[in-house]
């Protein structure tokens, strides 16, 4: 049937006799439908209603046109139960529903149809009276909506003019509220263009779509918005997880097949959850519920599959341009919900935030956890979004499980999601066990793992690390390549990598990655300053220190938490592997507790044993490389190291361990850091202190030198040892070119048979009888000559002029053998309390024992000595005794001193060995005169320019021959055990009286508080040519110097005592029998007599008989008040005054207070040695004589001496009672002394004793033992 035009219509209409209210033709634009061409129908406002009869030959077509563009036609209907078709339609040629370009057939049985030009195009479920239905162009495509919900979309393009047209089939069949519209362009208010385009048996409500009745995958629609370009996302859910349906990104709409989506994920009807790219499927990845959130995305050039905000995999498929939400729904009822489509602006990160992961296939992501989808094998992963461009920087994570395969690590880009991809990779195994590899290349097993460890991989310094719990496991042989990032691969189906982070550290930020104790870490676990060999053995694993030291010196320090398990470490210069032979300086602690040296893999011999938990240090200082176990040296290097140095470890056990590691440089001179020390050179030896003790092993090849040095004058070496049964050398030496005894100048040599002998550059020099274990020996350069002493006494002196500089050389044979209490002393000039000249000087074989001398082992006249006193001129003598008629020897005036040869004396009373007496001068007999008696006192003396000879005070000759000055005392001695005693030497420049003006206080006399001191120039007792009187605040030493100036007195004008000097809290011992009256601070003060002048330290005063002692300035007190002490006991020490150290001792009378002349209560040793005639007495070993005449002659004084009555002592206690004029009990006291020795003391001023008035002060019984 032809068409017909609309002006046609109405004409057509009448000529039928059809009633048509067309009403006017002129409906305003959105107002109710008036219509065209009705038939068969009574139009109403907008509405149409069949007449009687059925057939498709009644309807109607609106008036209104939407000429073009957007617009709608609407409708509904007042029945479901009659069917009827109205829509959009292009002209209306007839009434027929075939003529309906886009109808919509509601049946009378409640179904919904489209058809279009008769064509139908399928069922669209139900209908209800007063729905409402919208047929619409929008864009070029026609959409069909049900109470707004578009449920389908033409495939068909629309013609315009576009108007509403309807056919009603059954009678009373309606179409109400019709209405057609023309949207003006972009008039959203009029056509908002909804969400979804190519509706298409999915009925689209909003956001939702839902599978109209039927099945198959050609229902679904897609998003009218689109992502144009960058990044953006489609997001969507599901009310039910038992129908399929696919939802995702793609590029057009050609159809509603899934085939059509470039990027679906597939929800199946069991739950179960795909991936599709175009059709195909790209794998299983678990379940899915209703309600969950789906999202694929584009994110910098790659396609992410999200579930719930976490991303389970990655398209390897980059997109194309423009991008919407496809949508394919296979059964009836499936849903869409929530859609969505987002584009977001360039780095907008609050719109795609660009999360940890990229490349995520087959695991899903969530934040920083990864966990294997369904199924299994080496193709599921990610990798990190973020990158460590350059420097320093890690990748860490940990894991919830221990039986799941799974690596990741540290990687340069990301080609799939193998392991061998992965540059740096931690391989953690099903069976907890724990692996590394690199690029696919296994490279060792590094222990087990637990749930909760955390990981790892860092890049620094150019090197990468790997770490467990924070410790160092590995460090990789392979420089990275940067870019560098987190890279994973999960073999089992759940296996999890959690906690993933990716951090770049800016260059020196130590909180982000401290430099750590520790590089190059291969098989040994590092935590902290410890290293743990990892499973597995052999010289392949250790580490080396970050720290090193640039210059100069500095050690390296370690311990170890076992003796069993084989390890290496020390100092070394770089570190190409972790084998020992890598480390310049290291120390072997082998597995059964031996402690070897090796030099870049070269033993350097065995060292004895190690425990755990011992300290061990390779140092280098001044250049040489010590080695120390303990803080004690007990090796030295021959080899000069290189820098930098640091600690260097080769681990072979597995378990073994370096504990406690540091690496320390020392400043210049800060000694703190790096004390030097005794020794240098220490080799085969271990040095503690002044101790040195020879290692395992034998041979002259071990022993050390000192690092001390005297660099000119005066000084000494001194030594000891602890044994005798064991092979050392030990003495003064320039230089130390190795450890044997031919390197040392002057040689003590300690044989193992208890022998001692002299070596010097390794000749031998003579023996010199035995020692003993503690005895001490000092070779000293004095004068220019090297003179060998043993326990103070000089034994020999050396013909051999020595080389500055000196120090201390030794050399010790036999395992165990030791030189002990070594020290190196430096003199300086004129200090004779450092070294004291003492009376001999060329002692060769013949030790020298104050001034006596004794002829070592051997005979011969090359043994003996000279004074080192002289006369200068004038007169003067030399005297001398012997011990013993069965020897012979020789002594005399001799003008120098060439060699020890009698010849060389110039004056020789010759003692022979048969008792006769004979005299030599140049050598040459001058006769006999004949004999002599052990203890005869010989002296040859120079008075008036004649040399006479005396025996006992008689002159028995007198030379012919004329002195030569300077003189000197010359000896020598022919047999083993000859003797020259009490040797002295008077004269001009010699000992003897004081020189006149020096003033003296003799015996008697007092001390006066208030008298006037005197000062005096005696060179030859005070060497310094000004000496002050005695005291001051310095004094003499007790030992060395002949103290003519012990009288006199204090400068500060109220001295009464002697001041002795003496070292710093030197040991004070008692001079008596006595009591303590007071000790401690100001304990004395108002009491007893205290000592003045300077301020006391501790005040200690004791009483001896009838006078107290004042032990002046002591620094302590080891008594205290009331105590008995008795002769020799130490009581004390003296003062530590800065350069005033002395002993300040000071008698005065218990009677009167007054203070008498110390020097004759002193034992006649020391009285001697006081007045000049000896000069070796032992005042802090003498005792002080309380009985001693004093000579007093004033009436006020006490003599001590006990009365001459038959109270002796011997008979009965002495009784004061009844002749003492003023007496109490009170005045006798029992003393019960720390030996056992009990005394009954009376004290009684003045009383009558054998009948005769007396003055008497203390009585002392030593057989009573109680007062009466």
């Amino acid at each position: 049937m032809r068409r017909l035009g609309k002006s046609a219509l109405p004409a057509v209409l009448a000529a039928l006799g059809i009633c048509a209210s067309a009403g006017d033709a002129r409906a305003a634009e959105g107002a109710t439908a008036f219509w065209n061409n009705a038939f068969e129908v009574q139009v109403g406002d907008g509405a149409l209603t069949r007449g009687p009869g059925w057939g498709w030959s009644a309807g109607a077509s609106s008036v209104q046109q939407i000429e073009a563009g957007d617009g709608f036609v609407e409708f509904s209907t007042n029945e479901a139960d009659r069917t009827k078709i109205a829509g959009l339609s292009h002209g209306d040629d007839d009434q027929a529903f075939w003529d309906i370009d886009y109808g919509l057939l509601l049946r009378a049985d409640g179904g919904v149809e489209i058809l279009e030009q008769g064509s139908g195009k399928g069922y669209f479920g139900t209908y209800q009276a007063g729905d409402v239905f919208r047929v619409e162009v929008f864009g070029g495509q026609v959409r069909y909506r049900k109470n707004g919900v578009v449920f389908y979309t033409s495939a068909t393009a629309p013609t315009y003019p576009l108007g509403l047209d309807a056919s009603l089939h059954d009678e009373g069949a309606t179409v109400t509220s019709a209405q057609v519209s023309s949207c003006a362009a972009g008039d959203t208010s009029c056509m908002p263009p909804g969400f979804w385009k190519n509706v298409r048996y999915a009925p689209a409500n909003g956001t939702l779509l839902t599978r109209s009745p039927g099945w198959g995958w050609h229902a679904g629609a897609s998003s009218v918005e689109q992502i144009e370009t960058g990044d953006g996302f489609v997001e969507f859910s599901t009310n039910e997880a038992s129908f399929q349906k696919m939802a995702g990104l793609g590029n057009g709409d050609a159809d509603q097949g899934f085939g059509d989506i470039d990027y679906a994920i597939y929800l199946r009807a069991d739950g179960g959850l795909e991936i599709f790219e175009q059709g195909a499927g790209k794998g299983y990845f678990g379940t899915y519920q209703a309600g969950d959130v789906f999202r694929v995305e584009a994110f910098n050039g790659q396609v992410r599959y999200r579930k719930n905000g976490l991303v389970f995999y990655t398209s390897h498929t980059p997109p194309t341009y423009p991008l919407g939400l496809d949508t394919s729904l296979h059964d009836e009822g499936a849903t869409v919900t929530s859609a969505q489509v987002a584009s977001c602006a360039a780095g907008d990160t609050s719109c795609m935030p660009p999360g940890l992961w990229r490349n995520v296939r087959y695991v899903t992501a969530n934040g920083g956890l990864l966990t294997r989808a369904a199924g299994w094998g080496w193709h599921a992963g990610a990798s990190s979004v973020e990158q460590i461009e350059a420097g320093d920087g890690f990748v860490e994570f940990s894991t919830n499980e221990a039986n799941l395969q799974k690596m990741a690590g540290l990687n340069h880009g990301d080609g799939d999601q193998g392991y061998g991809d992965i540059d740096y990779a931690v391989y953690l195994r099903a069976d907890g066990g724990l692996e590394i590899f690199e690029q696919g290349a296994g490279q060792g097993y590094f222990g087990t793992y637990q749930a909760g460890d955390v990981f790892r991989v860092e890049v620094f310094n150019g090197q990468v690390r790997y770490r467990q719990n924070g410790m160092v496991f590995h460090t990789s042989n392979t420089a990275p390549t940067y870019p560098l990032g987190l890279d994973t691969s999960l073999h089992d189906e759940g296996a999890t990598v959690t906690s993933a982070q990716v951090m770049s550290c800016a260059p020196g930020d130590a909180s982000c990655m401290p430099p750590q104790e520790w590089k190059n870490v291969r098989y040994a676990t590092a935590n902290g300053s410890l290293l743990t060999r990892d499973a597995g053995w052999g010289w392949h694993a250790g580490a080396s220190s970050a720290g090193q030291i640039e210059g100069g010196d500095g050690y390296v320090e370690f311990s170890t938490n076992e003796a069993d398990l084989q390890k290496i470490a020390g100092l070394s210069h770089g570190d190409i592997d972790q084998g020992y032979g890598d480390i310049d300086y290291a120390i072997y602690l082998r597995d059964d507790g031996g402690v070897e040296i090796l030099e870049q893999g070269v033993g350097q011999g065995y060292f004895g044993t190690y425990q755990a938990g011992d300290v061990f240090r390779v140092e280098v200082f001044d250049s040489q490389v010590r080695y120390r176990k303990n803080e004690l040296v007990f090796h030295t290097s021959n080899a000069a190291p290189t820098y930098p140095l640091g600690l260097d470890t080769s681990l072979h056990d597995e378990g073994a361990t370096i504990a406690s590691a540091q690496v320390i440089r020392c400043a210049p001179g800060d000694t703190s850091c790096m004390p030097p020390g005794l020794w240098s050179d220490v080799r085969y030896v271990t040095a503690n202190g002044g101790l040195l003790t020879r290692n395992a092993g034998w041979g002259w090849h071990a022993g050390a030198s000192s690092a001390e040095q005297i660099d000119a004058g005066d000084g000494y070496v001194e030594f000891s040892t602890n044994e005798a049964n064991l092979q050392k050398m030990a003495g003064l030496s320039h230089g130390d070119a190795d450890q044997g005894y031919g390197d040392i100048d002057y040689a003590i040599y300690l044989r193992a048979d208890g022998g001692l002998e002299i070596y010097e550059q390794g000749y031998a020099q003579g023996y010199f009888g035995t020692y003993q274990a503690g005895d001490v020996f000092r070779v000293e350069v004095w004068n220019g000559q090297v003179r060998y002493r043993k326990n103070g006494l000089v034994f020999h002196t050396s013909l051999t002029a020595p080389t500055y500089p000196l120090g201390l050389d030794t050399s010790l044979y036999n395992e165990g053998a030791t030189v002990a209490s070594a020290q190196v002393v430096s003199c300086a000039a004129g200090d004779t309390s450092c070294m004291a000249p003492g009376f001999w000087k060329n002692v060769r074989y013949a030790p020298a024992s104050g001034s006596s001398l004794t002829r070592a082992a051997g005979w011969g006249w090359h043994a003996g000595a000279s004074s080192v006193q002289q006369i200068a001129s004038g007169d003067g003598y030399a005297e001398f005794s012997t011990n013993e008629t069965s020897r012979y020897k020789m002594a005399g005036l001799g003008h120098a001193d060439t060699d020890q040869g009698y010849g060389d004396i110039d004056h020789a009373i010759y003692l022979r060995a048969d008792g006769g007496l004979e005299v030599v001068e140049h050598g040459y007999g001058q006769g006999y005169f004949g004999t002599y008696q052990a203890g005869d006192i010989f002296r040859v003396e120079v008075q008036g320019g004649q040399v006479r000879y005396l025996k006992n005070g008689t002159v028995f000759h007198t030379s012919s021959a004329a002195p030569t000055y300077p003189l000197e005392l010359d000896t020598s001695l022919y047999d083993e055990g000859a003797t020259i005693t009490n040797a002295t030497l008077s004269g001009a420049g010699g000992g003897g009286d004081p020189t006149t003006g020096c003033g003296e206080v003799g015996p008697g006399d007092e001390l006066s508080d208030t008298k006037t001191p005197t000062f005096c120039n005696h060179p030859t007792t005070m060497p310094n040519g000004d000496a002050p009187p005695m005291g001051q605040y310095f004094g003499h030493t007790c030992t060395s110097v002949v103290l003519q100036t012990v009288y006199y007195t204090h400068t500060s004008g109220n001295h009464s005592g002697l001041d002795f000097s003496v070292p710093a809290r030197s040991p004070l011992y008692s001079v008596g029998y006595g009591k303590v009256m007071c000790a401690g601070p100001n304990a004395c003060t108002n009491r007893y007599p205290i000592a003045r002048g300077a301020p006391s330290q501790i005040d200690l005063t004791i009483r001896y008989g009838s006078v107290y002692v004042i032990y002046g300035h002591a620094a302590s007190s080891l008594v205290a008040e009331g105590d008995l002490v008795v002769p020799g006991q130490e009581i004390g020490e003296s003062s530590d005054w800065p350069n005033n150290d002395h002993l300040h001792f000071e008698v005065r009378r218990v009677a009167d207070n007054k203070a008498p002349n110390p020097v004759p209560f002193f034992s006649q040793d020391l009285r001697s040695y006081l007045e000049g005639t000896v000069t070796d007495a032992h005042f802090c070993t003498g005792h002080f004589d309380d009985q001693a005449d004093v000579g007093f002659t004033s009436h006020t004084q006490l003599d001590e001496r006990p009365c001459t009555d038959a109270n002796d002592g011997t008979t009965g206690p002495i009784r004061c009672e009844g002749v003492c004029t003023q007496y109490s009990i009170e005045d006798c006291e029992v003393k019960t002394y720390p030996n056992g020795r009990k005394e009954v003391h009376e004290y009684c001023s003045v009383f009558s004793c054998g009948g005769g008035a007396s003055v008497c002060g203390l009585r002392r019984n030593t057989a009573a033992q109680a007062c009466q």
